[in-house]
């Protein structure tokens, strides 16, 4: 008799059967808070040069591996998460009496929550150019008629229906923000284009807190986010 199981870990992600990623955010927190404890013994104290090379390597990927598939919205793993690359950012000596906001800025970072967004917009470019094969319903394709700032590779939102989750998976989580990038970047000819546009394009502090917060995208009212961003 097989036993009957809460999670089960797939290719490093933990999927449980309530379709919830709490034990995921645990996890991601936890490694990279033993990471983080291990750079603290190994030296005594950080400049910027050396966070800058230290950080991405070895703690901020255990925060965002494989992010689009549990990408998390519950606001306690989201500070939780969060918190990790705050309290890093403190261990800069030069930078530990400015905000959150400004440590950033000087360390030319962005909050772990706009590095999530970057790695949805990365797969689902990567789904609908077929660099990846993906069995999800993307929607939309190439669809002609649209003007102005709206381009032709539109995502059409699924219909929930009973599915309250459904909110969030990837395609329905993202539609809004995909759908109001510039044509340029969703047609660019590669993915490291694609990269490079985008993160030229969240540098626009005014448009990363609208377009691309967590809290916006979780606003499902399509003309209030259009006239947010029209506003940028």
């Amino acid at each position: 008799m097989l036993e009957e199981t809460k999670a089960e870990k797939d290719l490093g992600v933990i999927i449980s059967s309530d379709g919830k990623n709490n034990r995921q955010a645990i996890k991601a927190v936890n490694k990279a808070n033993a990471e983080l404890g291990r750079l603290r013994k190994t030296f005594q104290f950080f400049n910027i040069k050396l966070f800058k090379i230290l950080y991405p390597t070895f703690i901020r990927p255990h925060l965002e591996f494989a992010s689009s598939v549990w990408n998390n919205f519950s606001k306690e793993n989201i500070k939780k998460i969060e918190n990790i690359q705050k309290r890093a950012t403190k261990m800069v000596i030069e930078l530990r009496a400015l905000s959150y906001e400004d440590r950033l800025k000087k360390l030319g970072l962005t909050t772990l929550e706009v590095r999530r967004k970057r790695c949805d917009l990365i797969q689902i470019y990567k789904i609908k150019n077929g660099i990846e094969e993906v069995d999800i319903d993307i929607g939309g394709g190439n669809q002609g008629g649209y003007q102005g700032r709206r381009h032709d590779q539109q995502i059409t939102r699924e219909v929930m229906g009973n599915v309250p989750m459904r909110n969030y998976s990837l395609p329905n989580r993202n539609a809004t923000t995909w759908n109001l990038l510039p044509s340029d970047i969703v047609g660019a000819d590669n993915v490291n284009i694609f990269k490079s546009r985008i993160d030229e394009h969240i540098r626009l502090d005014s448009l990363r807190r609208s377009v691309y917060s967590l809290n916006s995208s979780l606003n499902f009212d399509d003309r209030n986010l259009r006239l947010r961003a029209d506003k940028v």
